[in-house]
């Protein structure tokens, strides 16, 4: 007896090793658990609810019931489960099952033979009942049945993965893998389900054909590399626009602290609301990231296609916290029209023009946050704008000009033409 827990038991083991009929009873109160703990760790886990394992062995045979009644573990919970195991020592033979009802139900038969193993497993789960477990933990609302399954071999130094499947509504997918002693590598096959992804995400507002993804990834000396390729037969954000591809690829590597990539996409066709198309036939992206103490630097990030191209540089330090731009330096042309119709979902009024256009923004300095407004507000730089022609609520803004950010204010001397129902004016602009 203590003051979180009790045991009782009975039964034994002869000279010769043999378990006779045992039986042990554990009865756990985990708030008395974790009262306990706070008496000498500095930061004690936050535990609610009851355990009771009943454990018996006779033989080469033992079985073991875990019940866990109002289970929490920090912001986790609370959950009632029971896991039970039954297996046999000589065989080989071990069978496991998790029940918790809607959250999840994992069942996994084993065979065990020295360092050989086979096991098949399948977890079963109502996605809203187990998020539900993590209040605040998950951006994403996840809704609908879930279920995972397949087959894990172990053999000497290698571990396979082997007829690996995932079922939800949004995502279909199958697996394989190999963990070797020194590499790794894994394949994936999946079908992604715009509509059914938008029940998860509305803010995504998506609607099309069955989006197809392949991907291959390999782990080897701290080292991680993945492939992939995908296309876009049909995908639309409600009204506002419609996107098809060809085929589109996609790499990267991380090398601890260093992330490098492309993304290739081709034969892009963006349709607006009033069914205007614009067509690239190749759009590219390489990026050159390096991350260490809360910092990333921006090696080399370049967009290559038709409405807009050029890249950005510096470093953003401090991400943490209160985010700090050191000679950050974006470079960029663009095709007003064309990425008007690309950024139409997100434009609050219209782009027009034919003519290619130029911005050259530099900043630096300490801002709240990474939000647009923040860093007007706090950072220190200059941005050149040749701004084609934006129209917004009647009114229409043109012309070249030159933002100077600093102490809170974005000030320009250069004159920009405002027009309203045909009456051009010029003005000089300051917003802080």
């Amino acid at each position: 007896n203590s003051s979180f827990a009790t045991m009782t038991g009975r039964g034994g083991a002869t000279a010769g090793g043999e378990i006779r009929d045992t039986s042990l009873q554990i009865d756990a109160d985990l708030e008395k658990l974790a009262g306990k703990l706070r008496t000498f760790l500095e930061d004690p886990p936050l535990l609610g609810g009851t355990v009771r394992a009943d454990v018996k062995a006779a033989g080469q045979a033992m079985s073991a019931t875990i019940a866990f009644k109002g289970l929490k573990v920090e912001t986790i919970g609370p959950l009632d489960a029971t896991l039970r195991h039954e297996g046999n020592l000589d065989t080989g033979a071990h069978s496991v099952r998790l029940e918790s009802g809607k959250p999840a139900t994992v069942q996994i038969t084993a065979q065990v033979k020295k360092d050989d193993l086979r096991a098949d497993f399948k977890a079963e789960s109502d996605l809203e009942a187990l998020i539900a477990l993590f209040p605040g933990k998950m951006q994403i609302k996840p809704v609908g049945p879930a279920t995972l399954a397949g087959r894990l071999v172990k053999q000497g130094g290698r571990m396979k993965i082997e007829q690996g499947t995932l079922a939800t509504g949004a995502v279909t997918a199958a697996f394989s893998g190999e963990v070797l002693e020194k590499s790794s590598k894994f394949d994936l096959i999946a079908d992604v389900v715009p509509a059914e992804l938008t029940r998860w995400m509305p803010e995504l507002n998506l609607r099309g054909t069955n989006i197809p993804l392949e991907a291959a990834m390999t782990l080897e000396g701290g080292k991680m590399a993945a492939t992939g390729k995908t296309r876009l037969e049909k995908l639309s954000q409600g009204t506002v626009w419609t996107v098809a591809t060809g085929p589109m690829e996609f790499s990267a590597a991380i090398d601890g602290a260093a992330i490098s990539g492309t993304a290739k996409i081709t034969d892009l066709a963006v349709t607006d609301a009033k069914g205007n198309v614009v067509k690239d036939p190749a759009v590219s992206l390489v990026y050159d990231l390096g991350f260490s103490d809360a910092a990333a630097t921006l090696r080399k990030v370049e967009l290559t296609s038709t409405f807009l191209r050029g890249g950005v540089t510096g470093t953003i330090a401090d991400l943490k916290a209160a985010p700090e731009f050191k000679d950050v330096r974006a470079s960029f042309k663009y095709h007003p029209e064309r990425l008007g119709a690309v950024l139409q979902p997100w434009l609050p009024g219209k782009l027009e023009g034919t003519e290619e256009k130029s911005i050259e923004i530099v900043l630096n300095g300490k801002v709240a946050s990474m939000d647009a407004l923040a860093i007007l507000r706090g950072a220190k730089g200059t941005a050149d704008l040749d701004l084609a022609k934006f129209t917004a609520e009647g009114i229409s803004v043109s012309g070249k000009t030159r933002l100077e950010l600093a102490d809170g204010k974005a000030v320009t001397g250069a004159p920009l033409t405002v027009s309203r129902s045909r009456s051009p004016s010029r003005c000089r602009s300051i917003w802080s």
